[in-house]
């Protein structure tokens, strides 16, 4: 997995994950999520469109980063997910989540 942030017109953050997100990459995404939550971003979106693979430990790390960024008033945005990442969204339940394509 690699993940880039970088902040677009409106200065927001937005996260670039390619590639796989498993046990052993969730983690590295979390790190970069909680780090931009911390630091008071209102939006933070996170783009799967590079995503080959997303685990149910990948989805974890991005539900837990909603439930808290919401905690906090700000707000952690999945944007055009992967045509995989969509089908595990759906299959976890959880595809309310995904920004519409």
């Amino acid at each position: 997995m690699r993940i880039s942030s970088v902040h677009d017109v409106d200065g927001r953050p937005v996260v670039r994950v390619c590639g796989d997100v498993d046990l052993l990459t969730a983690p590295e995404l979390a790190g970069h999520l909680w780090r931009l939550i911390a630091d008071g971003n209102q939006l933070i979106e996170v783009d799967l469109a590079g995503t080959t693979f997303m685990s149910c430990r990948g989805i974890a790390v991005l539900v837990a980063a909603i439930q808290f960024a919401a905690l906090r008033g700000q707000v952690v945005r999945v944007v055009k997910p992967s045509r995989r990442a969509r089908q595990v969204f759906a299959l976890g339940g959880v595809g309310r989540l995904l920004e519409p394509a």
